[in-house]
């Protein structure tokens, strides 16, 4: 989604997008954005209950296919993704005069030319010393969608009535069904209406279950067009940690997380040591009385809520994408005759 939301501004500018992508849910995110896109051949190593990010054996195959693809030189190529090494940094140089990488991990001194990372850890990750790409580095440049950048102050209500629940795009270990009947079936929260969304890479058996759809204390978003707005509506929030906390924190929403992947750990810490959220652990290690002692704090305590709430909203203004374009145009017009 983040490269959807950078590939938005830069079209807004006039620049023409091209995406190459292996996935079926990342494709059809971009052909619901409108986007041209190469749907990549990958091997199918994808299991349900884990995150498979690809392997070195694939990225010959991506090098043979996009110079098949790209028919002149791009003034740009943009790299979002895990599966990467320096013999495939340096066969996209020779397309290009403008490498980039959005990157959240510092994992080896990178060919390219341009470095983004937008989380909260990003200056905890020792890039100066490794990096000798230009650097665009924490929050302001977080690439979050154009709705989220125009997000005023957000009306508090005294009393908790609506909860999120997200795990991004996916959910492969089931976190949103676990998380539903640990909630909505204890009688303390009966008042208390969880909203869900319906990431398009989800199980869609979810929004077939009687047990959930049958349920006035369930409300189920199928892949929403404006999830500001169910943010708005919703007072806290239990998400996987990922882009969306970020999105959360624009809309003021106190969030209880949980990890569903390795590399998210740094970030999830970095915004726990803010006090912008509260970690309560890796998926595998579920502690549903964890999770009810939290719930219970914010639900109780009005005024620490408004706080932290203010705080939120301050953290993050939305504008990263533009700022991103900007810096990249800047560094073009310096460094490229």
């Amino acid at each position: 989604m983040r490269s959807i939301s950078l590939a938005r501004e830069f079209q807004k500018k006039g620049y023409e997008v091209i995406f190459f992508s292996k996935y079926p849910q990342g494709i059809e995110l971009i052909q619901e954005a409108k986007i041209k896109v190469f749907p990549m051949p990958h091997e199918n190593n994808f299991q349900k209950n884990t995150f498979f990010y690809g392997n070195n054996s694939e990225l010959k195959e991506d090098i043979r296919y996009i110079y098949e693809n790209i028919q002149e030189e791009a003034e740009m190529i943009v790299v979002d993704s895990y599966n990467v090494s320096e013999e495939f940094f340096d066969s996209l140089r020779k397309l290009t005069k403008c490498l980039i990488y959005i990157d959240d991990l510092n994992a080896f001194s990178y060919p390219i030319d341009i470095l983004i990372n937008g989380t909260a850890a990003a200056f905890n990750m020792g890039y100066e010393k490794k990096q000798t790409a230009a650097l665009l580095l924490g929050l302001k440049y977080n690439l979050l969608r154009s709705e989220f950048s125009d997000i005023g102050m957000r009306k508090i209500k005294n009393r908790v009535q609506d909860i999120l629940i997200t795990t991004g795009n996916s959910d492969p270990c089931h976190m949103t069904q676990k998380l539903l009947k640990d909630i909505v079936y204890d009688t303390k929260y009966k008042e208390i209406t969880c909203h869900v969304i319906v990431g398009s890479g989800f199980d869609k058996d979810i929004m077939f279950n009687p047990q959930f759809t049958d349920n006035t204390s369930i409300k189920l978003y199928d892949k929403p067009n404006r999830i500001s707005e169910i943010m708005l509506q919703c007072d806290l929030a239990v998400a996987a940690g990922g882009t969306t906390l970020y999105e959360l924190a624009v809309c003021g929403v106190p969030t209880i997380v949980f990890a569903y992947a390795d590399n998210q750990i740094p970030h999830i810490s970095a915004l726990e040591e803010k006090r912008m959220i509260k970690y309560i652990g890796k998926y595998d290690e579920w502690n549903e009385k964890q999770l009810k002692r939290e719930l219970d704090f914010w639900i109780t305590h009005f005024e620490e809520r408004i706080e932290l709430i203010e705080k939120l909203q301050t953290l993050i203004d939305g504008n990263g994408c533009k700022r991103v374009v900007l810096g990249i145009e800047q560094w073009i017009k310096s460094n490229v005759s």
